[in-house]
């Protein structure tokens, strides 16, 4: 009867039938194209000396730091994530951020820090001080504000996930992450009316939430760089290609 009743529901089954541990899923994922197959490395991810390390940022009671690397190829490591519970800023970044930093990722010099723009915004308790203030002065860095509409940060998870380089995922996660591993498998997700309709104009808020949206402002200000640069290869590739027309057609009228 019991392999019956759950024969609909893969996670019960694992959990009741095969005696597995699984996932149960909370509702609709804002990240259905995540696969832990593909975009979870089969070992922990070690920070690269050199190449240019990112933090993403988010605020809020459950302030949120997702740290890891753009790997030589192009390609994004998330090696670790940090959520607070119930601290500030402050206590984030030196209490956790600074120590990680000095230690695994003492041989990473160069930072892109990008996160929530109202970060930016002057805090309730310290009229001199904004959280980004905080984290420029204590790590030493500039801070980039990412997008405020939800639909450019769901969309930049969704087009990183699905995004390959050089034949591997442009989105990678260390082994040993759990915080944004449980996020993408469906933590963060859409929540539904009493009719049971889903709304999806943005997220639940909750610990999962933070993760989600951390990546989200940091995805959207580097695919935008991505972006950028493509345009400007499109450029350059029309430019060569109006050249060899010109060059081709000089030859003609002197033969």
């Amino acid at each position: 009867m019991t392999d019956i009743a759950t024969m609909h529901d893969p996670g019960q089954r694992a959990r009741y039938v095969e005696g597995k541990f699984a996932f149960v899923q909370l509702g609709e994922a804002v990240t259905p194209e995540y696969n832990e197959d593909i975009h979870r490395a089969k070992h922990d991810l070690m920070p690269i000396p050199g190449a240019l390390g990112f933090r993403f940022w988010d605020g809020g009671l459950n302030p949120t730091c997702l740290v890891g690397q753009v790997t030589p190829a192009g390609g994004l490591w998330f090696i670790d994530s940090k959520v607070g519970e119930n601290i500030g800023m402050t206590q984030l970044v030196e209490g956790i951020i600074i120590p990680l930093m000095e230690d695994k990722y003492s041989k990473v010099t160069r930072w892109r820090d990008i996160g929530d723009p109202s970060l930016k915004d002057v805090s309730t308790t310290d009229s001199e001080t904004s959280p980004a203030a905080i984290i420029e002065s204590r790590l030493k860095t500039i801070f980039e504000p990412g997008p405020i509409p939800w639909g450019p940060r769901r969309e930049a998870w969704k087009v990183a996930l699905n995004r390959m380089v050089g034949g591997y995922p442009y989105v990678m996660l260390s082994q040993g992450e759990r915080v944004l591993n449980r996020c993408l498998r469906g933590g963060w997700h859409y929540r539904k009316d009493n009719s049971g309709r889903i709304i999806r104009e943005n997220a639940v808020k909750d610990i999962h939430s933070h993760p989600g949206d951390a990546g989200g402002y940091g995805l959207s200000r580097l695919l935008g760089m991505l972006a950028q640069q493509e345009r400007q290869r499109q450029r350059q590739a029309v430019q060569r290609s109006r050249g060899s027309a010109v060059n081709r057609y000089r030859m003609g009228v002197r033969k």
